[in-house]
């Protein structure tokens, strides 16, 4: 079954939002310098995610991976985008704290769990399912880490 434009539109959404994430952590990593390499590296892992999903959206485009829209809200992701942008937009102009930057990350990077994003896409290429479920897995590992980081800069925070 070809792909649609919507449905190309949504891919090519959630790479964008792959690479906002890329773009915040990156503004992190100048704001933050104790977890310089903290953020390099989340910096680093966005912009290969968001590869996979343009790679996945060839793929698409030739095919070889279908799009479930009773699965997927346009709107939903569009929505989160924009708020990913504010939040570029506040770090690069405010002084933040390492806690309000680890809890941001871990609300952003939870949502793409939360909200299934990856579970809209279907294909019958091994490849591209292992593709989607790499990136599934990054996610959550990702989310693991911040959440470590997150725990620990709150500890360290319990005596102020």
């Amino acid at each position: 079954m070809p792909i649609k434009e919507e449905q190309l539109k949504a891919i090519e959404m959630m790479a964008a939002y792959e690479e906002a994430l890329c773009s915040l952590y990156k503004v992190y990593t100048q704001k933050l310098p104790t977890y310089r390499d903290f953020w390099l590296k989340l910096s680093s892992e966005e912009a290969e995610h968001a590869m996979w999903v343009r790679d996945f959206e060839n793929k698409a485009k030739e095919g070889l991976a279908y799009f479930d829209k009773n699965r997927f809200n346009l709107q939903a992701i569009k929505i989160s985008l924009d708020y990913v942008n504010e939040q570029i937009e506040s770090a690069r102009s405010k002084d933040i704290l390492p806690i309000k930057a680890l809890s941001m990350s871990l609300d952003l990077e939870s949502a793409l769990i939360d909200n299934q994003w990856f579970e809209a896409f279907a294909t019958d290429s091994a490849a591209l399912r292992n593709l989607m479920e790499d990136l599934r897995e990054a996610v959550k590992k990702h989310r693991e880490r911040v959440k470590r980081a997150w725990e620990k800069e709150r500890a360290s925070r319990k005596g102020e």
